[in-house]
């Protein structure tokens, strides 16, 4: 059996391959704009303000990628990579950059203020 890619099928894998790295993108830049937005006391205006701002980028940085990968035209396969990108970022890589701080929101209760454990309770 001889399988043979067709132009057509090798434009569809690239088309994939730069909406995953979009998405991937938009999870970091999501992350990091976040994590900045978490670390800076500011006005709660200025905060929508920001986000309005990042989901500008993020439309701007969509369309300039699928202007690269597909000429701009939006098909079913582009926006399910660029999905995929964006999901499988947020589930495996997304605590690495910049670490959540919900591990240790569970870990808070079981600790003395000298830094030892208590005693976990038996029911």
């Amino acid at each position: 059996m001889n399988i043979v890619l067709t132009e057509l099928i090798r434009e569809q894998a690239f088309e994939c391959l730069i909406m995953f790295g979009a998405g991937a993108a938009m999870g970091i830049l999501y992350q990091i704009c976040s994590f900045l937005s978490g670390k800076v006391r500011v006005n709660r205006w200025i905060r929508m303000g920001a986000e309005l701002l990042f989901w500008l980028a993020a439309a701007i940085l969509f369309s300039q990628f699928l202007y690269y990968c597909a000429y701009g035209s939006l098909s079913l396969h582009t926006i399910t990579a660029f999905g995929a990108g964006v999901l499988l970022w947020m589930k495996f890589f997304c605590g690495i950059i910049i670490p959540d701080k919900k591990e240790e929101a569970h870990t808070r209760g079981l600790r003395k203020r000298n830094g030892k454990e208590k005693k976990k309770q038996s029911v």
